[in-house]
């Protein structure tokens, strides 16, 4: 099974250019398509019953789409927390459920943080670009490729 999370505020312009980026990826039964306002240690039963999972989230930093490995060494924080971060709901998943499978971070290219609901163009080519990233890693690497394609609508 493939997971995908995609994280932000939807309400914040870019920000919410990983869930536009969710909705770009067809759902079936092999493929669980979450949207989240931030992290929490909930969603590590989610990653535990998957083989791979990709957290999509928007990033001021990134100039293209990519998708980095995450690592679990030292990952989590104080158990006061208010929010999560990737390594933290894959450490968990692990300890807890023996979750053994391929944890990947899709950065995707953001840059308007403000208020509203509409996308810059940019960061809708991003989301575009990191559904076809993300479809085309499962494709290449995934024990049955066929579980994810894109929508209609990409």
């Amino acid at each position: 099974m493939v997971v995908c999370i995609a994280i932000g505020n939807s309400l914040r312009e870019d920000d919410g250019v990983a869930h536009h980026a969710l909705r770009l990826i067809a759902p079936n039964d092999n493929v669980r398509l979450l949207q989240v306002f931030q992290l929490a240690p909930e969603l590590a039963c989610e990653i535990a019953r998957a083989d791979l999972v990709f957290f999509l989230d928007a990033d001021a930093s990134a100039e293209t789409t990519m998708l980095t490995p995450i690592e679990t060494d030292g990952a989590y924080g104080g158990p006061m927390a208010h929010s999560m971060s990737p390594a933290e709901v894959v450490a968990i998943a692990s300890d807890l459920y023996a979750f053994a499978g391929k944890a990947l971070l899709c950065r995707i290219p953001a840059k308007q943080f403000g208020f509203g609901e509409e996308l810059t163009a940019a960061a809708k080519a991003a989301a575009r670009s990191a559904a076809k990233v993300i479809v085309e890693y499962v494709a290449l690497h995934a024990t049955n490729p066929d579980k994810l394609r894109l929508a209609e609508n990409c």
